[in-house]
Parts: C-alpha cells; sequence; structure tokens
C-alpha cells in the first residue's frame, strides 16, 4: 500500500513540474504582450501550431508553410494536422489543445514506465523504485558542466529523455510511450490473435505519430531476428513484429512522398539533426551509461544468461551507440528514447556489481546527481516566463494583426515579414512566410540573408522580378522589423494599420 501511495505522489509530481513553468507564463502578462506558448524549443513549437493550422483550415495533408513554395503536400505530420482538426471541431485555440495532448501523451508515458519498470524488476521493489525515479525524473551530468562546456544533450535532445519530451511536445512522449507499451506486449506475448492485431495498431500509430520510433525498433529487432536465426537455424515471428513491419510500411510511404514531391523534398534537406560528440554523449548519460555497460561485460565475462527482457535492452543500448555515430542526416534521432536502456541497465548493472547496503547507499546518490539538470531546464523556463523574453512573447498588437490576417485574407497567402516574425505567423494564421524556420523553409539561410538585408534599406523596395518577391502577398511591418533600420514600403497598399503595425497588400485590397 505504500508503495502505491509513493507512485502516485511521485505520478502527481511529475504532471505538476511538466505543467506549472506554463501555467506561470501564462500568467505573466501584463504591458501589452501575451505568452506564446512556449517555454524550450520555440521555433519547433511554433511550427507544430503551423502543422495544426492546417487541420484547422479542413486539410489533411502536410504543406509546408514556412516557404512561400507550393506543392501537392503529402500525409505527413497527421497527428499534428489531426489535432488541428479537434481544435476546431472544439472551438478551442491550437495552442490550448496541444498543451492538453502533451498533458495526457504525459501520462500515458510515465503510466507505461511504470508498467515497464514492474516487468523488468519482479519481486524487486528497491530497484523497481530507484529505475521508476531516474527514469521519469532523470537526466544526464550536463549540470556539472554547465558554463565551462557548450550546452550538454541533456539540456536539449528532447527525444531521448522522457521528462525533457514530455516538457517539450504531445509527439515525443506519446510515441515514446507506444514504444514502452509495445516492449511490455512483448515481455508478456500470449502469440494469440489479437495480439498480433493490438501490435499492428500500435506499429501503426507510433509511425503516424514518432516514424523514427519504428525506425529505432526496426533497427532492435532486426538484430535480434538475426541473432535468433544464427541461434536456432529458423525464423521465429513475433506479434511485436506485426507492429514493426506494418510501421515500416507506413515510414517508407512518408520517405518515398517527401522525395516525389519537389517542394518536400527541398524542405527535407535541411531536416539533418548530428549526432552529438563522444564526450557530450558520455557526459549526457552519465552515469547509468557506462555503468550499464560495465555491467553488461561483468556478465558477459562471468558467462552468466541475460533474460529476454534484458537482451532487448542491452540491444537496444548497443544498436542505438553503433547508429548516432554512421555518417547519416538524421543520425541524432537513433538517440531516440536512449536514456530509457541506459537507466534500466545502469540498475541492473548496480544490483550485479554492489551488495545490497551499497546499493541502498547509492540509490539517493544516484537520484540527487541525476535531478539538476532538468531543475536548471526547469528553473530556467520560469525565469524567461518571468522575463518575459522577446522570443516567447507577442504584443496584443502583433495578435490583432495577425487576427487580421487569419479573417481577411485567403488561404495560402504569403507574408513578407522580419525572421522573428516569421515564425510566429504560420502558427497563428496558417498563411505561408518567405522565411521563418531554419529547418522548414527552404533554402533558408539565403532567404534569411535577403529578408535581413531588404529590412535594412530606407524605404523597403518591393521589386516583384525578384525571385523571393514573386510570391509575396502581404509585407507585415512592426517593431520587430523596424529593429533592423529600414523603413517601410512606400508604394504599396496599407490594408490594415494598429498601433504600429501596418499590413502592405503587394497587390490590392483583399
Amino acid at each position: 500500500m505504500m508503495n502505491r501511495k509513493i507512485y502516485r505522489i511521485l505520478i502527481a509530481l511529475y504532471i505538476t513540474l511538466i505543467t506549472f513553468p506554463y501555467i506561470f507564463a501564462w500568467c505573466q502578462v501584463g504591458e501589452g504582450r501575451e505568452f506564446a506558448g512556449f517555454l524550450a524549443n520555440y521555433m519547433d513549437g511554433q511550427s507544430y501550431i503551423a502543422k495544426m493550422m492546417l487541420g484547422w483550415q479542413g486539410e489533411w495533408k502536410f504543406i509546408p508553410l514556412y516557404s512561400a513554395e507550393t506543392g501537392d503536400g503529402a500525409f505527413l505530420f497527421t497527428f499534428y494536422i489531426f489535432l488541428g482538426h479537434v481544435s476546431r471541431i472544439l472551438s478551442i485555440r491550437p495552442i490550448y489543445a496541444f498543451h492538453a495532448a502533451r498533458v495526457l501523451s504525459a501520462i500515458f508515458l510515465i503510466f507505461t514506465i511504470r508498467l515497464l519498470v514492474r516487468q523488468i524488476f519482479r519481486d524487486q521493489p528497491r530497484s523497481e523504485l530507484l529505475a521508476f525515479i531516474l527514469v521519469t525524473f532523470g537526466s544526464g551530468l550536463g549540470w556539472a558542466v554547465n558554463g565551462i562546456l557548450p550546452l550538454t544533450s541533456d539540456f536539449w535532445v528532447a527525444e531521448a529523455y522522457p521528462f525533457l519530451s514530455s516538457f517539450q511536445n504531445p509527439h515525443f512522449p506519446l510515441g515514446l510511450g507506444i514504444m514502452v507499451r509495445l516492449l511490455i506486449n512483448e515481455f508478456s506475448a500470449s502469440r494469440r490473435v489479437g495480439e498480433w492485431f493490438v501490435n499492428g495498431l500500435w506499429g501503426f500509430l507510433l509511425a503516424v505519430i514518432l516514424p523514427f520510433g519504428v525506425i529505432v525498433l526496426a533497427s532492435v529487432y532486426g538484430v535480434i531476428f538475426a541473432l535468433d536465426f544464427i541461434r536456432n537455424k529458423k525464423f521465429s515471428f513475433r506479434p511485436i513484429h506485426t507492429g514493426i513491419i506494418l510501421g515500416v510500411f507506413v515510414v517508407l510511404y512518408q520517405y518515398v512522398a517527401t522525395f516525389l514531391d519537389p517542394v518536400l523534398s527541398g524542405w527535407n534537406a535541411q531536416n539533418i539533426t548530428k549526432s552529438p560528440g563522444i564526450l557530450d554523449l558520455l557526459i549526457s548519460f552519465s552515469p547509468m551509461l557506462p555503468i550499464a555497460i560495465y555491467g553488461i561485460w561483468r556478465c558477459w565475462k562471468k558467462s552468466k544468461p541475460f533474460s529476454h527482457e534484458h537482451s532487448i535492452f542491452i540491444i537496444w543500448l548497443l544498436v542505438s551507440l553503433v547508429l548516432v555515430i554512421i555518417p547519416f542526416p538524421l543520425q541524432r534521432r537513433f538517440l531516440l528514447g536512449f536514456h530509457i536502456p541506459c537507466v534500466i541497465l545502469g540498475v541492473i548493472g548496480l544490483r550485479e556489481l554492489l551488495t545490497e547496503k551499497k546499493f541502498n547507499i547509492a540509490t539517493p546518490v544516484l537520484i540527487l546527481i541525476m535531478i539538476p539538470t532538468n531543475l536548471l531546464l526547469l528553473s530556467g523556463a520560469i525565469y524567461a516566463g518571468f522575463t518575459q523574453e522577446p522570443a516567447l512573447y507577442i504584443s496584443i498588437n502583433e495578435r490583432l494583426a495577425m487576427d487580421w490576417i487569419n479573417r481577411n485574407t485567403p488561404e495560402g497567402s504569403v507574408i513578407f515579414s522580419s525572421p522573428e516574425m516569421g515564425v510566429f505567423i504560420p502558427a497563428y494564421t496558417g498563411r505561408k512566410v518567405v522565411y521563418g524556420h531554419l529547418f522548414e523553409t527552404i533554402d533558408a539561410e539565403s532567404k534569411k540573408e535577403w529578408i535581413i538585408h531588404t529590412l535594412q534599406s530606407k524605404p523597403l523596395i518591393l521589386d516583384k522580378g525578384h525571385p523571393f518577391w514573386k510570391d509575396v502577398d502581404y509585407i507585415f511591418w512592426g517593431a520587430r522589423e523596424e529593429a533592423y533600420g529600414g523603413a517601410p514600403p512606400g508604394d504599396a497598399n496599407i490594408v490594415f494599420s494598429h498601433n504600429g503595425i501596418t499590413i502592405f497588400s503587394t497587390t490590392s485590397q483583399p
């Protein structure tokens, strides 16, 4: 009974920690500003809301809103587009639906982790509790070198850590929860017909929500499948293979659709996520990564057999370590959920290396040294809300201008604005911008450089012969644009003006 109470308290604390900073930031209103909804990785956050705006407008295909180029689109980011449809049906702002989905996804993740550690550490309540705390609340040792070395991965590679995933967006925790759910089903697989169907459904959902989750699982189970064949000279199919195979087909569609569409292909070419360096990796996943590796080696030297559950986590850890060093544009994505096998195997390794007394001493020490990174993240988020950083807040006048754009301009319109404002316009209006995101704007660097140069002109020169100007329908001019030192255009029609925000039409009145 006491254990149940402890877990309930921990789960309640988890949900509180990932929600309170946002509530605090929303309460910091005043001086004509409002919170834009994100405290970490705000550019990607606004891009998720822009995808939701597609659903709000009735679309089901993904079309990049951070580029003026148009294409046929494809069924990508369907999870966020679906949330946009839900927002429209329920008549709630997309940002509120986003955070509701984030909290619900975090709840799903933490309960699946609870089931996982109970499955792995049967009859070992202390190990079970330690693993649960470290998986859900823990991180790396980046706090110890903060300010000495560049920011380590445990501060920003959200997909690797359950807590950071839950703090940033809904698709990471939901995808991780599905991955964990599939593993739990695998450990208790009965091979009944229903198990094959359920795993197939989970695999399909994982591919739609977090495609790289399928790739990670396929990599892990590809190795397991090969080792099984080498040992037994036959193929052994299990229910989880249904989910992986179905998921792989969905991911293949996504890849082919992206490759064949010239706009999506250009958009995807910039989607490069390189892995952290070896030192960064070691710091960000210490102390559990070295403990896990040493524990595996120690068991192997003693010829101690691994259980099926332990073998899966060992292969997950080793496969991920190999894949993150292979030259590949998205190699960092192989760190997806990597904190989970590190902790699981680290706790198993501690049990192998320490006596019961020493294990009990090590438990609070590990908790104390693996929590500070997340505490720094939370305190930084609260401080950002307190100071109302411009990148995280918009003015009421900017909001009114974007509301006008939403109501009075055709869908598909292209807006010229500063790079800073370009982050928000697609998320608030569902309209396109020339530039707004380093990875989602096609030819991003060139466009950003051109926009900055153009904003420094006195006055801004509207040259429809320039390739970046030719698709522009409206010009947004406010304080962020004014900050570049230029002046608004003199040869464009004013269609909106309010408290220092002016919108020009490059053609005629809408």
